[in-house]
């Protein structure tokens, strides 16, 4: 019988090693896994949420809009996610308004995602928007066909662009403009404001000095009242002066 080459028999040991290794690479145990999969439509439940923090009108929320809300948090609790509802949760009985707007912070970086009821009228909904863009949640819209039938509205883009179950691809100079704002927060030692009214930039760009915790002035303090109820004009002059007091500044 004839031997095989001294070539032949080194080709044929080189594969046999080269199967040999493959399988053991095959049985070895798997420690991590990337996956591919589907973000925009995935639910709160497939996303293994824990809590969940919800935005919405509190001051002039509807019975219909209540009733949409709750049911959407029906469906959460049903499946063990803890729901923090403003309206529920949270105590309104405050003249100033700082005390609630603390109260929707620390429940915002202490949620996994925000879930947001979009009402266009809602000035407390921008101020929590703009506090769950400076710490980076993810946001799921609740009724995200209201939404998008403000698709005009430069603020509703952002919505759109940002929320992760109705993210489009269309610009949102909202969103260019806020993007750059955050870092500037970011970098700043304090935020002072000029207050001229509140706007839906205005209470974004407030919500999200306010979750970096950072110092807060009023250059034009002189020239706001205290409101007889809880306002964002009582937060500011309440952020004024415990940080002129704190750090003994003046303008």
């Amino acid at each position: 019988m004839e031997k095989e080459p001294p070539h032949m028999a080194e080709q044929i040991k080189d594969k046999k090693q080269m199967i040999k290794n493959k399988k053991e690479k095959l049985e070895q145990k798997i420690e991590k896994v990337f996956i591919i999969c589907p973000v925009r439509h995935l639910t709160p439940l497939e996303r293994k949420v824990e809590k969940v923090f919800i935005i919405c009108p509190v001051r002039n929320l509807t019975p219909a809009e209540d009733a949409e809300i709750q049911a959407h948090i029906g469906m959460l609790e049903s499946k063990g996610i803890k729901v923090h509802y403003p309206p529920r949760d949270t105590n309104q009985n405050d003249p100033i308004g700082l005390n609630i707007c603390s109260t929707s912070r620390a429940a915002i970086k202490n949620s996994d995602e925000i879930h947001n009821y979009f009402n266009p009228l809602s000035e407390g909904s921008a101020f929590d928007s703009g506090m769950t863009f400076m710490v980076g949640k993810p946001i799921f819209i609740i009724n995200a066909d209201t939404l998008k039938s403000y698709a005009s509205d430069d603020f509703a883009r952002f919505l759109l662009k940002y929320a992760y179950n109705t993210r489009i691809d269309q610009p949102s100079y909202f969103y260019e403009k806020m993007l750059k704002k955050r870092v500037s927060i970011k970098k700043a030692k304090s935020i002072i404001y000029d207050w001229k009214g509140n706007t839906c930039d205005f209470l974004f760009d407030f919500g999200m000095a306010f979750a970096s915790e950072k110092p807060i002035y009023l250059l034009n303090r002189e020239e706001l009242k205290p409101t007889d109820g809880k306002s964002f004009i009582n937060v500011l002059l309440a952020l004024d002066e415990f940080y002129r007091k704190k750090y003994n500044n003046s303008f």
